[in-house]
């Protein structure tokens, strides 16, 4: 099982959104944490919900931020942020499913992985822009 792990190269540099990404990644450690000790149906839905409802969060105040900078691609990364939405609550409910015959590898994997992609496939498309207009200092 891939251990999800923050890696200092995942910074955007923009304080609350690495903050934020740091915080997704600590709840797919403790739901990992929490399957490898009794697999507890109730914890993991439990943080499931949290992990989505964190996410929402974020969503909202990248949003946000990229808004007040005048981002150009704004509506796209909210259309990405919808899809992940989207496949977030699938593997959620696919986790759900999951943890009642205690394989949950795959579905904590399949959440990790919406972690990194909105890191990588998302949010480093506006890091240069972000860069360009002086809020990310090198």
């Amino acid at each position: 099982m891939v251990e999800p792990v923050w890696h200092n190269f995942y910074e955007i540099g923009i304080d609350f959104i690495d903050e934020d990404h740091k915080n997704l990644i600590q709840i797919m450690n403790d739901i990992q944490n929490s399957c490898s000790s009794n697999c507890d149906t109730k914890i993991i839905n439990n943080l499931l919900n949290k992990f989505i409802s964190e996410a929402r969060n974020h969503f909202q105040k990248e949003e946000d931020f990229l808004k007040e900078t005048g981002y150009a691609g704004l509506e796209n990364h909210r259309d990405f942020h919808r899809m992940l939405l989207k496949k977030a609550d699938m593997t959620k409910n696919m986790c759900e499913n999951s943890a009642l015959d205690n394989n949950i590898n795959d579905c904590i994997y399949k959440m990790i992985r919406l972690v990194i992609d909105e890191i990588f496939k998302g949010d480093i498309q506006f890091k240069a822009y972000l860069e360009e207009k002086g809020y990310i200092k090198n």
